[in-house]
């Protein structure tokens, strides 16, 4: 988030906030581990966090309300404080009693100049800015350069104040955190902001209006919709910006300027995994058709930023590249032998994340969907057990699909585990896989920790494909897998669709031609009824 030019200040509100709890332990300035009151279990080592560098009681106050915060609500853990953080704060403190001694408040620090003075200050002192971030277990994804944790801890205290302190409408803002919106948002995955400071000025309030209208007023599009929006158009006008300058609206925005912007689309490059390709087709799409409908929604609403000439005229359908739609052989699904190999290996996976896995492949529900149900979601009916969910995608509510018995048993020993486990204070919303801690704590589990924990197991399980190559699992192919399997078993495509929940019969066709092609190949007959 780039620092605002709006005076951002704690009120006498704020300073009574902070100050209540530090009473007690929490009010000395060396805080010892072994005494400290959220202590959940015994620790061998003996750390501390020392505050008493510090010589501004404010600011002081504001560095133990944040670790007293985090330790809390357990956003922080006590082994992460007091080992990890403990000399980042020690190393931070200092530097604060040399350079900024009589500052009142951590957001009264000028964000870029401290970052680069204390960038400097940790060099001379012989302590990292980055860190080349590696996962030893994913050696699949892509090494990332991050700040060292010397400089995300002022970051991470100067943003937490920054929010606490700025009390304007969350959409006033130039950065939303969707939690703060009240619509209804896909709480499995685990991103929640929506930061404009990526869209140049003048447009950005523009673009703010769109989206507002669109995401809370409307409600006519997902926050993740919003997400792809927000990086899709960013991208145009930055172009705009760099070659009109002077503008400060779109009225003049011409064909010439689209056919640039076109040119320069198909010539940028992106990042596929280690490397920078150009954008194919669909990616050319996605931003023509963004762009196309942000032009048209703003024209006809007579927005006075709008430009001049029609959409029809900047714009056209010739200008975007026909998607490539998905083949019957490209589907991305799990077929028997990997499917064989993870079970086989099942055990290996975490014993939270081994009933999802059962569930995705035995119910066809999307990842996001299965996360989100709740404890109840059971029932037993004289023609078997069944599972009933909410189709997030499709606002299809109460949809419900048969299980085996098997299935079934896994569900009830995992609702007598989260009855046991959870309180309505830890899973207010009463989900069947909660988090039960931490950051997310309330939230489902996050659906991009199974792909990667899945991932984890083919890599080190050696779980291959009929090629012979690693298998590399994503989270839809576990739904791919059912509606393959329903039409394999000789089920009705049109009850394939309603099962599936598929809002049309385009993807229920594709696996029926998949099948077709499968059984052509090796020589059998399958017949598939479609009425």
């Amino acid at each position: 988030m780039i620092q605002s030019a709006l005076e951002i200040k704690p009120l006498p509100h704020h300073l009574e906030q902070i100050n209540e709890p530090l009473l007690g332990y929490w009010a000395n300035d060396v805080w010892n581990v072994q005494e400290c009151p959220f202590l959940d279990k015994h620790y061998d080592w003996n750390r501390k966090l020392i505050f008493d560098k510090v010589q501004n009681l404010g600011l002081k106050n504001e560095l133990k309300y944040y670790f007293y915060k985090g330790l809390q609500e357990t956003r922080i853990s006590i082994t992460y404080a007091f080992m990890h953080y403990s000399p980042c704060l020690k190393v931070f403190t200092e530097f604060i009693s040399r350079y900024y001694a009589n500052l009142d408040s951590i957001i009264d620090i000028p964000k870029e100049k401290f970052l680069t003075e204390y960038r400097t200050f940790l060099v001379e002192n012989g302590k990292s800015v980055e860190i080349i971030h590696r996962k030893k277990s994913s050696p699949w994804i892509s090494p990332t350069v991050q700040p060292s944790l010397y400089i995300r801890l002022f970051l991470q205290v100067y943003e937490f104040y920054y929010h606490l302190y700025d009390e304007r409408e969350e959409t006033d803002k130039d950065c939303w955190d969707v939690r703060k919106l009240k619509i209804n948002y896909n709480n499995t995955i685990s991103r929640y902001s929506l930061d404009f400071s990526k869209v140049p000025q003048p447009y950005r309030q523009l673009f703010k209006k769109y989206i507002k209208t669109r995401l809370v007023f409307q409600q006519s599009i997902s926050f993740s919709t919003a997400v792809c929006y927000l990086n899709r158009l960013s991208f145009f006008f930055t172009f705009l910006k760099d070659k009109h300058p002077e503008w400060k609206e779109l009225n003049q925005l011409s064909r010439m300027d689209i056919e640039e912007y076109i040119e320069y689309l198909r010539h940028s490059t992106i990042k596929k995994g280690k490397y920078l390709i150009n954008p194919d087709h669909n990616y050319v799409n996605r931003f023509l058709i963004d762009l196309k409908t942000f032009i048209s929604y703003i024209q006809k609403f007579e927005w006075e930023e709008a430009p001049t000439k029609s959409v029809i005229s900047l714009l056209s359908i010739e200008d975007i590249p026909k998607k490539k739609r998905a083949k019957a052989d490209e589907i991305k699904y799990i077929p028997d032998e990997v499917w064989e190999q993870l079970v086989y290996h099942i055990n290996q996976l975490s014993s939270d994340h081994i009933p999802i896995i059962l569930l995705m492949e035995a119910t066809g529900f999307r990842i996001s969907d299965v996360l989100s149900l709740k404890i109840d979601c059971l029932v037993n009916q004289e023609d078997g057990w069944w599972i009933i969910g909410d189709q997030r995608k499709v606002s299809y509510k109460n949809h419900k699909v048969p299980i085996s018995e098997e299935i079934a048993n896994v569900v009830l020993a995992q609702q007598e585990l989260t009855k046991k486990r959870s309180t309505s204070d830890t899973n207010p919303k009463k989900y069947l896989f909660p988090i039960l801690k931490g950051k997310r704590m309330g939230n489902p589990i996050s659906q991009d920790s199974i792909k990667l924990n899945l991932n984890k197991l083919a890599n080190r399980c050696n779980i291959k494909d009929k090629d012979g190559e690693i298998y590399w699992f994503k989270n839809h192919a576990f739904r791919h897998r059912y509606g393959v399997n329903l039409i394999n078993n000789g089920m009705n495509i049109l009850h394939v669709q309603k099962l599936m929940a598929h809002a049309s019969p385009e993807m229920t066709l594709v696996y029926a031609k998949f099948m077709i092609k499968h059984y052509v190949m090796n020589g059998k007959r399958l017949e598939i009824m479609v009425q």
